[in-house]
């Protein structure tokens, strides 16, 4: 997984860094856009087969993602030549993440996942916001998904920092101190 995120890094990086040069507000939109339609593609099993085909060319590649992403503009068109000319289109997903996360930050933005054993209300998820808000210093974009594996409690997740204040958590701690 390591390998991913580091190999992705610098193309998410350069996308970011030519969405930005475009002093156009929707530029950084219409990049996001790509990134996510195109990281759609990419995620298809038949997509992901045909990109490792010998005799599929550059051409029929960027062709396979604009017919689902759209024509993309000239400057997003040579960065998926440059992504298929180096077989690196599998890597869009993971582009596509770290692209979200340099955007997020660059508005002060963070993006939080937070697990939770049952549906939480909006109001916990307010509440959970202005914590990590308060914590972090900047907006948080949160993700809830409920993992009835937690027993109770949450896990959230900012970045490489987890949160584990989940009873699943607790038990294990308790019984690792019980066996010691």
């Amino acid at each position: 997984m390591a390998e991913l995120a580091t190999i992705s890094r610098p193309y998410a990086e350069a996308a970011f860094a030519v969405a930005r040069e475009d002093k156009a507000p929707e530029s950084l939109k219409s990049w996001a856009l790509l990134l996510e339609q195109a990281a759609e593609v990419a995620k298809n099993p038949d997509a992901q087969r045909a990109f490792m085909l010998p005799g599929l060319t550059v051409a029929q590649s960027i062709e396979l993602i604009a017919s689902v992403a759209g024509k993309p503009n000239p400057e997003q068109e040579s960065f998926l030549i440059l992504l298929a000319q180096n077989e690196r289109l599998s890597f869009l997903p993971e582009i596509y993440r770290q692209f979200s996360e340099l955007a997020s930050r660059a508005a002060h933005e963070l993006s939080a996942s937070v697990e939770s054993a049952f549906e939480l209300t909006q109001a916990q998820c307010l509440s959970i916001s202005q914590l990590l808000k308060s914590k972090y210093g900047s907006d948080i974009k949160l993700s809830v998904t409920v993992n009835p594996e937690l027993i109770g409690g949450v896990r959230i997740s900012v970045g490489d920092e987890v949160i584990d204040a989940s009873v699943r958590e607790k038990l294990s701690k308790m019984t690792a101190a019980l066996l010691n």
